[in-house]
């Protein structure tokens, strides 16, 4: 199983270390940083050559929340391989829900329990290989497909 790089957004420290310790424990990502919000966020990336796979960002944060940052960064071309993921201890009201459908960004809730932590770690990694698959070229991914048709 690959091993993706990952960066954390959350303005909770507690919350941070146990995601990042959470998602290394399971051996399918490496952290590369942590940051409480947008200016560190943009600090992390800009102090970097190689770019996360995956930025798992919290949805309610100070100053811009975790829709707007991710929202501005896909905008942006340096980050079209980098996959967003929300999270949120609990389920975003339907207004902020519809948004994220609309955006097509994949929205995880925040694990509490051991098991949960797991489930969440799959789930994340599953999120971020279908992204990885989807952004291979059209031509090389016609032929990655006749490939393993055989």
């Amino acid at each position: 199983m690959e091993t993706f790089r990952v960066i954390i957004v959350d303005d909770d420290a507690d919350d941070q270390e146990l995601l990042l310790n959470a998602l290394e424990a399971e051996n399918e990502f490496k952290a590369t940083g942590s940051a409480y919000g947008y200016k560190q966020l943009i600090e992390l990336l800009k102090g970097t050559d190689i770019l996360p796979d995956v930025i798992l960002i919290d949805l309610n944060l100070p100053l811009k929340n975790g829709m707007e940052i991710c929202c501005e960064l896909r905008a942006d071309l340096r980050y079209r391989k980098v996959v967003f993921v929300l999270m949120s201890e609990i389920c975003p009201a339907p207004v902020i829900e519809k948004s994220i459908r609309d955006c097509a960004i994949p929205f995880l809730t925040k694990p509490c329990t051991i098991e949960e932590f797991r489930i969440f770690s799959t789930q994340l990694h599953e999120i971020v290989e279908k992204d990885k698959k989807a952004k291979i070229p059209g031509k090389l991914l016609e032929i990655v497909n006749l490939l393993l048709a055989v």
